[in-house]
């Protein structure tokens, strides 16, 4: 399952009655994960969108980042390089034009750049 059939599936797009009681009571966490994650990078996206460089937007994150425990710093910096190999693979066009093909670039070498080490799957 690809990032865009997997995010289709958290939204609602299957038939639940198709699940067990298990499985659903998965999906309903999953869901409340997904909309959580979804939330805060819209806001993060909002907060970097209004700062002229971002470097505050950059010193707070770092900040709540090692006032964490390491074991989810490490949880946290991997869903983000995830997050951002993902971003690198979404297909030009539908998700990507002029206003945003430089940081997609940037992605897409992140993702061959950490291939051995994290996208190892592709």
């Amino acid at each position: 399952m690809n990032i865009i059939e997997k995010a289709r599936r958290l939204e609602g797009w299957i038939e639940e009655d198709e699940l067990t009681d298990g499985q659903l009571a998965d999906l309903i966490h999953e869901r409340d994960r997904y909309k959580r994650a979804s939330d805060l990078m819209n806001q993060l996206v909002e907060l970097a969108g209004s700062s002229t460089r971002g470097d505050e937007i950059i010193a707070g994150l770092i900040q709540g980042l090692v006032q964490s425990h390491r074991h989810k710093q490490m949880k946290a910096i991997m869903a983000l390089l995830h997050t951002l190999g993902e971003y690198g693979k979404l297909p030009r066009g539908q998700y990507v034009d002029g206003r945003n093909e430089i940081v997609h670039g940037h992605c897409r070498k992140l993702r061959e750049n950490l291939k051995t080490e994290i996208f190892w799957r592709d």
